[in-house]
């Protein structure tokens, strides 16, 4: 039987797919099938007065932990992790954001990874709660020392933030106004409600655990876009290429090295 060989165009053809929308688009499609499901299963519960359909309630809990939405968080948010540590390997030297700010929110983004697969922020509510014996509220206390600690962020990279070049700025602030709205915003709501009628056992809570979730997964794909578009737009090494599919912008080779990667402040004018 003859072979037939795989050019180089098919392969390229292969790699075209993967771009940041579609991989986006492929991310917020998952997303929106697991809050579908979530929202389906509240329905048959406070509609139709079923618990648990076919196993599926607890195992859709957009509240819940160690099921489909915490394995999807703890996913995406890892896979942000790796985008992140690829920028930081792949910065040039010399070029701004310094790629110590691309480490750094790989580090953070990894515990927020291990938070919410590991509910790292109940232990540190219980640890809060035995100090200020809050009975209602003390699985809400980590909004406390968390406020603090993105305080402390967002001093720390307001720099980075206005090294970034204006779309790559307006993504990530996007992505992090959706995700704190969700992971803070939504969760002090939530912490309010509870305080009102002492009960988490209720359909508005439900609710509004749905929208929560919904924000915080939302959030993270929205960043995963930025960053892809990052990489694709000025980390053009031959590995961001292969995850684009694109080649590299027409003037900003360097002479003598066909692999060096693209930076704003490396491009010369004509």
């Amino acid at each position: 039987m003859q072979r037939v060989a795989t050019s180089p165009e098919v392969k390229k053809d292969a790699l075209v797919k993967l771009t940041p929308r579609r991989v986006t688009a492929l991310l917020a499609f998952f997303a929106a099938g697991i809050v579908a499901v979530h929202v389906t299963t509240l329905v048959c519960m406070y509609g139709f007065g079923h618990d648990n359909v076919l196993g599926l309630t607890t195992l859709f809990d957009v509240d819940g932990e160690r099921n489909v939405p915490s394995f999807f968080s703890f996913t995406i948010i890892m896979f942000a992790v790796a985008l992140l540590a690829f920028i930081a390997v792949h910065q040039p030297r010399g070029t701004r954001p310094h790629r110590a700010y691309w480490a750094g929110l790989a580090a953070v983004f990894t515990y927020l990874a291990f938070d919410e697969g590991f509910e790292l922020h109940e232990r540190v509510a219980r640890f809060t709660g035995t100090r200020v014996h809050a009975s209602d509220l003390s699985v809400y206390l980590w909004l406390a020392p968390y406020a603090v600690g993105c305080l402390a962020f967002l001093i720390i990279y307001a720099r980075f933030l206005k090294q970034l070049p204006r779309e790559d700025r307006l993504n990530i602030l996007l992505a992090g106004i959706v995700y704190v709205a969700g992971a803070a915003g939504a969760e002090v709501i939530a912490a309010l409600y509870v305080h009102v009628y002492h009960t988490q056992q209720a359909i508005g809570y439900d609710i509004e655990s749905a929208i929560e979730e919904s924000l915080e997964m939302t959030g993270i794909i929205l960043f995963v876009y930025a960053l892809l578009r990052y990489i694709e737009t000025h980390t053009a090494t031959e590995s961001a290429l292969a995850l684009s599919g694109k080649k590299k912008r027409p003037g900003t080779e360097v002479p003598g090295r066909d692999d060096s990667a693209w930076s704003p402040e490396k491009t010369t004018s004509a």
